[in-house]
């Protein structure tokens, strides 16, 4: 990656363990202001409903008494790097009312990036 076409070197902003760069070798634009955010926010009108957690003090291995596996067809398609290795339209991950440990297979996304990305502008995309 050539530095003369990154035009933001973290557009998290520094919220993130990972840089996250803003790359565009099609013009010199630079992506519109917003605010990059870690957290879970729902717009005002959305009513949140309190799923009842998990109850997996072991971390979700047991997967027939799990409720998050359930809720993925009975199984964790993650694996133990955090890879999804089943595709499925949905993933649910054990969340706030889960009482699994944070280092539980099944919580990836809320970790934060682990991996570098790159968010690039495209001819055809934007």
């Amino acid at each position: 990656m050539q530095s003369k076409f990154i035009v933001d070197y973290d557009v998290s902003q520094g919220k993130e363990k990972i840089l996250i760069p803003v790359v565009n070798a099609i013009n010199d634009d630079r992506p519109p202001p917003f605010t990059y955010i870690t957290n879970m926010q729902y717009p005002y009108w959305y009513s949140i409903s309190r799923t009842q957690g998990c109850n997996c003090i072991s971390g979700c291995s047991d997967l027939k008494q799990c409720t998050c596996a359930s809720r993925n067809g009975g199984e964790i398609p993650l694996n133990t790097r955090g890879s999804i290795i089943r595709a499925q339209p949905l993933v649910y991950e054990c969340g706030p009312s889960c009482k699994c440990p944070p280092s539980c297979k099944n919580r990836v996304i809320q970790h934060g990036p682990r991996y570098h990305l790159e968010v690039f502008k495209t001819e055809s995309r934007g």
